[in-house]
């Protein structure tokens, strides 16, 4: 427009629409985008390395579909019984290795008790040698040892499938194949390839967009 309020013909120019810099949002727009539905957060990107602590300092649940780095071994062992049959995925370190401990330590003691009966039994088969000469053909075992037999087979039977998912996103989380977890039933060498496939640090930039866990949480 003119600058003459007087000018009885003033003369319009262009319309040039306001500008607004990438930090300042337009008037009436929505905080909608598509990187965040409803203009929430997004979800835990698979190649975040997001450890318990930080989860706990959000104020959020740990999601199982995601690795979870830095996890404690009480947490680490109810997300190995809640992920039994995820092969899908990732597991961190501390995820994988706390459940493995925790597992022999109680493999041990269930089977102690059949330790100790398996002593006894052997102690009185070699009194009876020493008495009659030969060795009992049927020798005794106690009942509290056949338990403890059944008990530690029964757990270790049940641990089976959560073992070796768990094992298979531990390697995917090192940047493999997670099928090379079966590696560990080649007699002899299988398990010590395991061992150490499994002992290899995470790699986030080998990560395979079709190894990720997405069905939920």
């Amino acid at each position: 427009m003119s600058s003459n309020p007087n000018d009885p013909h003033p003369t319009y120019g262009s319309y040039e629409p306001p500008t607004y810099s990438s930090y300042e949002q337009q008037p009436g727009a929505s905080s909608f985008s598509a990187g965040e539905p409803f203009g929430g957060a997004q979800s835990t990107p698979q190649n975040a390395m997001m450890t318990e602590a930080d989860y706990r300092q959000l104020g959020q649940e740990p999601p199982l579909s995601q690795p979870l780095y830095g996890a404690k071994p009480i947490t680490a062992y109810i997300r190995f019984w809640k992920k039994y049959v995820r092969f899908k995925g990732y597991a961190s370190r501390s995820e994988y290795w706390w459940p493995q401990l925790i597992n022999t330590l109680t493999c041990l003691v269930l089977f102690s008790p059949a330790i100790v009966g398996l002593i006894i039994s052997n102690n009185q088969a070699q009194q009876t040698f020493k008495t009659t000469g030969s060795y009992p053909t049927d020798p005794y075992i106690p009942g509290f040892a056949i338990i403890s037999f059944f008990a530690t087979f029964l757990f270790l039977l049940a641990a089976a499938v959560p073992t070796l998912s768990s094992g298979w996103r531990r390697i995917q989380d090192a940047g493999m194949h997670g099928a090379l977890v079966f590696l560990s039933f080649v007699p002899y060498l299988g398990g010590l390839i395991n061992f150490v496939l499994c002992l290899l640090p995470t790699k986030l930039a080998a990560r395979n967009p079709g190894y990720d866990d997405n069905t939920g949480d």
